[in-house]
């Protein structure tokens, strides 16, 4: 199979962002990094029916870290479960 060359996967690169794919989903799906996936589509507008989806697909850093607190306050919640109440007392007493 003949390999690609720059300006087809360029092409590509571009016609996906269009399209509203992200930029680990066209680094995926055509098999570059996501440096080169991005380099490529800096300054390319994504078609309006496609601006919702890549929107949505926007904060996953948000998304972990409020995974993160959560999880964090059902351990917290669990942990005080676990003292007596002389032990509850020391800690609100601090």
């Amino acid at each position: 199979m003949a390999r690609k060359t720059i300006e087809e996967l360029v092409k590509k690169i571009k016609f996906l962002r269009t399209q509203g794919f992200s930029i680990p989903e066209i680094s995926k799906e055509i098999g570059v990094s996501k440096t080169t996936a991005f380099r490529y589509t800096h300054g390319v507008n994504v078609l309006p029916k496609f601006k919702k989806t890549l929107i949505s697909k926007r904060g996953g850093s948000k998304k972990r870290k409020q995974i993160k607190e959560d999880e964090a306050l059902e351990e917290a919640k669990k942990l005080i479960e676990e003292l007596n109440n002389k032990e509850k007392l020391l800690f609100i007493l601090g």
